[in-house]
């Protein structure tokens, strides 16, 4: 049987879902621990990508990178947020901007409804290369802490 939604549930989950991902971003930038502590599904399947960094899984871990990185968080806003849900997951893309668009990150949030409400997953976020970087530009790329 074909279960269909309404687009006034459709339009709820959507707001849910928009509001744990920007409160993703307030927990970045406020350098809030127990925020971001608690965005998260308690899982090992938990896991993050952070830029130039190998993949973090485990919920112990994955919390544990967040904790170093929110001790001396940049300055990070994100744009064009694109979001997708299937069923019980929801997939949101966007850019994220660190240091006022000094550097532009893709980020990808994986989020999953778990006990009637939505947790992150999943986070993956790489660095955006432009075509006209100097080598003078990219070296100076490695002494930044992106997240």
């Amino acid at each position: 049987m074909n279960k269909t939604i309404s687009k006034d549930k459709l339009d709820r989950e959507h707001e849910k879902i928009q509001f744990i991902h920007e409160s993703f971003y307030q927990a970045f930038r406020r350098g809030d621990w127990n925020l971001m502590q608690g965005l998260w599904v308690q899982s090992e399947g938990v896991s993050v990508i952070h830029p130039g960094r190998p993949p973090i899984s485990g919920y112990d871990n994955v919390m544990e990178s967040w904790r170093s990185i929110l001790t001396e968080a940049p300055a990070i806003e994100f744009e064009e947020a694109e979001l997708s849900i299937f069923g019980n997951f929801a997939l949101i893309t966007c850019i994220e901007l660190v240091n006022d668009g000094e550097f532009l990150l893709s980020a990808v949030n994986g989020i999953v409804l778990e006990k009637n409400a939505w947790r992150f997953y999943y986070h993956h976020s790489s660095l955006i290369m432009l075509s006209d970087e100097s080598e003078e530009e990219e070296s100076d790329f490695d002494d930044i802490k992106l997240h």
